[in-house]
């Protein structure tokens, strides 16, 4: 497992964690895991409990938005990574 941190608002912890990318039917799906480090702050522990998300900051300083999917025993979570968004920009626009 790799380590990050789980980060919603000002609050963050550290975390150990697994992505898989899976591309079925043209579409790419994300999923992981993570276990928490230490407990969590109130915003990520209402977070956790709403079964809602936050934002994952990889080792390499990516970021991901992830939705929480099952939360196994409060340190032990399994999520979704929500795709990047954005817009594509043509460069004869300019």
């Amino acid at each position: 497992m790799k380590q990050g941190k789980l980060q919603l608002g000002n609050e963050a912890i550290p975390v150990e964690y697994e992505l898989q990318t899976v591309v079925a039917n043209n579409k790419r799906e994300t999923t992981g895991r993570l276990v928490l480090r230490q407990p969590a702050g109130i915003k990520l522990s209402n977070a956790l409990t709403e079964m809602t998300g936050a934002n994952l900051v990889t080792d390499n300083g990516h970021v991901h938005w992830v939705e929480f999917t099952r939360n196994i025993d409060g340190v032990k979570i399994e999520f979704i990574a929500s795709p990047p968004g954005g817009f594509a920009v043509n460069p004869q626009d300019y």
